[in-house]
């Protein structure tokens, strides 16, 4: 046996593959490059005493921890866990998830807000006493101003409805929040962009046909105050398990992307919606990646970028990334996987025009957060 000293060169921040946890079922849930170069992960990680927290990882370039760093927990006593990460113009970072109280067990929005090095700066916990019940976010936006805007939905009594509010960068609630229902069924918003008069929000439904077992999704406009200046609008008579997210295209018009199921198998779906009538452009569905399901979509100057994950044998699963033009039409397609059970939950484009990757790997009944960096071909 022997060990040789090989010293880190800059080629090895161009791609690479790290695992963090231990022996538990942790998961990274998002990903950003900061401006320096470095990345935050934000995950969910076991706890031995008190299920689950949500949790902060800095690293370098190269994907290795950082020296005087160590892992950040947030959280209660219950079960809590990470969403989605954003980085503000000052490097400062905000995590958003979900917190769960330990008196009554409902899911409460939960925000944390660091500097770059992971200093914690507040935390918050979205709750109304007057409305118990379970709240809980899925996308988190900032303003132009630096206002954080947040939907998801606002559970009371076994329904669910659109909840939608504003935060300054202090946390504090800008406008009261609103909670939208259209039907006596569950309305949940999912995802959320920010146009020159409002929001646009799309999510999905369970006004359904009797009988039916999955959601329908939906779009509908805000002002900047959160009414709503536009009708609840279904968008596909099929029926679907979900639409994820929305995205502005350069042309102005709307993009979503969520996953479509059609004799009992999943593919990644992707719509271009005209912004005035909603009405459908045209639309993709990725038959060539069956049993897959879309986890994450930004667009990149004259290209469409779709994270998702693809069931293969048995138990075990890949992630992958698809570059389409703005027509939608295939540029580059990878897969990252061996015979164990990977799931990608967040990406984000790099500073080298790569792209770094976050999710898990499961083996056994361990799971651990995984972040992959690529070229910007997707390879190696």
């Amino acid at each position: 046996m022997s060990c040789d000293d090989y010293k880190i060169t800059s080629k090895q921040k161009e791609s690479f593959v790290k695992f963090y946890g231990g022996p538990s079922l942790d998961y990274g849930a998002d990903v950003k490059q900061n401006s320096d170069g470095s990345y935050a992960i934000l995950g969910t990680i076991s706890t031995p005493d008190k299920g689950t927290d949500m949790c902060l990882i800095l690293t370098d370039e190269y994907g290795n921890t950082l020296p005087n760093s160590t892992t950040r927990y947030y959280g209660g006593d219950y079960n809590d866990k990470g969403v989605c990460l954003r980085v503000l113009d000052n490097d400062d970072l905000v995590l958003m998830g979900s917190y769960q109280d330990s008196i009554t067990g409902d899911m409460n929005i939960f925000l944390v807000k660091t500097n770059s090095s992971g200093e914690l700066l507040w935390t918050k916990i979205i709750e109304d006493p007057e409305k118990p019940g379970n709240q809980e976010a899925y996308d988190l936006q900032v303003t132009g101003s630096g206002d954080l805007l947040i939907v998801g939905y606002y559970e009371n009594n076994n329904q669910k409805d659109i909840y939608q509010l504003l935060l300054n960068s202090d946390g504090d609630i800008s406008w009261d929040p609103k909670t939208i229902g259209f039907t006596d069924n569950d309305d949940i918003g999912h995802s959320i962009q920010i146009v020159s008069d409002g929001y646009i929000i799309v999510g999905n439904t369970k006004s359904r046909p009797v009988g039916s077992t999955r959601y329908r999704s939906f779009i509908i406009k805000t002002d900047l105050y959160g009414l709503i200046n536009s009708e609840f609008k279904t968008l596909f008579e099929t029926e679907l398990d979900y639409i994820n997210f929305i995205r502005v295209l350069p042309d102005n018009d709307y993009l979503v992307s969520g996953t479509l199921v059609n004799n009992d198998v999943s593919n990644i779906y992707m719509v271009k919606l005209d912004n005035q009538t909603r009405e459908i452009i045209w639309e993709k569905t990725f038959t060539d990646l069956p049993d897959s399901y879309c986890t994450g979509l930004q667009i990149d100057n004259n290209e469409i970028l779709i994270l998702g994950t693809r069931r293969t044998t048995g138990s075990t699963s890949n992630i992958v990334f698809i570059k389409t033009d703005l027509d939608g039409n295939i540029l580059n397609l990878s897969e990252y996987g061996l015979s164990g059970q990977m799931e990608g939950l967040g990406f984000d484009i790099t500073e080298d025009n790569g792209y770094i990757f976050t999710g898990s790997s499961t083996t056994g009944d361990n799971s651990v957060i995984t972040l992959i960096k690529t070229r910007n071909n997707g390879e190696f």
